[in-house]
């Protein structure tokens, strides 16, 4: 299907309807998928995501298919590894760390957090519906799922949440969106701490660049949840506010 629709570009016909079955297979048989041949999956898929060919829905199947499959491949890894030939725990947990963190190493999740993290500007650019945005946010939670995302990785996926919030129309989907920049925040001191420490250097949310781990969320400005706390919407305002003040929010 890949290389029907690799034809099918240098034509210029619109994507294969095919390639979104594939892609959504893949999603229901992740677990059984072999880590190599997924390797060549995201490796043949990558000109199409630099180039941003492929549909954001399908972008989106081809990521959340990876996510499992590596997930499941490190779930696996480590309940292997707390087994002895016996069929009994091991002695020693560190085996299981070791071996999963062995498997992080192998697949490069951070190039996948990376075209996640480009295929939600592009849904900023395209004005996503809402079956779009609720796949991202299924594949943002899969994508995070008892992971050590590093925090300015986190920041970054927030802000960029919340700019989508500031831009959705359906009040509902925007508090959907804005609850899941707040999951994402890296800890309870964001933004509390760029607003209080009077010594921090406030530098500028490189709201454009590819590499999350480069864009300054962590230490900028959060102005996106000053518009979000003035939403056309006293609902949308309600959660803006209640993360503004640390206080909760009863919707």
């Amino acid at each position: 299907a890949i290389e029907k629709h690799q034809s099918d570009k240098e034509s210029r016909t619109p994507n294969p309807p095919c390639l979104e079955l594939v892609l959504e297979g893949i999603g229901m048989i992740a677990s059984l998928i072999n880590p190599d041949v997924l390797h060549d999956l995201i490796d043949a898929l990558n000109p199409l995501f630099e180039a941003r060919d492929l549909r954001i829905h399908v972008a989106l199947e081809c990521l959340q298919a990876a996510y499992l499959a590596n997930q499941t491949m490190i779930q696996t890894e480590m309940a292997n590894a707390e087994m002895d030939d016996g069929g009994t725990r091991s002695s020693v947990p560190t085996e299981a760390a070791a071996s999963a963190a062995s498997l992080l190493a192998a697949f490069d999740v951070r190039s996948l957090d990376i075209r996640l993290y480009d295929t939600l500007l592009r849904m900023i650019e395209e004005s996503c519906d809402v079956e779009t945005t609720e796949l991202f946010l299924r594949t943002l939670s899969i994508a995070f799922d008892r992971r050590k995302v590093p925090v300015g990785r986190r920041a970054a996926f927030a802000r960029r949440l919340m700019q989508l919030a500031l831009l959705t129309l359906d009040h509902s989907v925007a508090i959907s969106v804005l609850g899941a920049a707040f999951a994402c925040l890296p800890d309870r001191s964001w933004p509390e701490r760029v607003l209080e420490e009077d010594d921090i250097v406030i530098q500028d949310f490189l709201t454009g660049l590819d590499d999350p781990d480069a864009s300054q969320a962590i230490d900028s400005f959060p102005y996106e949840l000053y518009a979000l706390a003035h939403h056309w919407h006293p609902k949308v305002q309600l959660l803006a506010n209640s993360k503004l003040k640390a206080k909760p929010c009863h919707l």
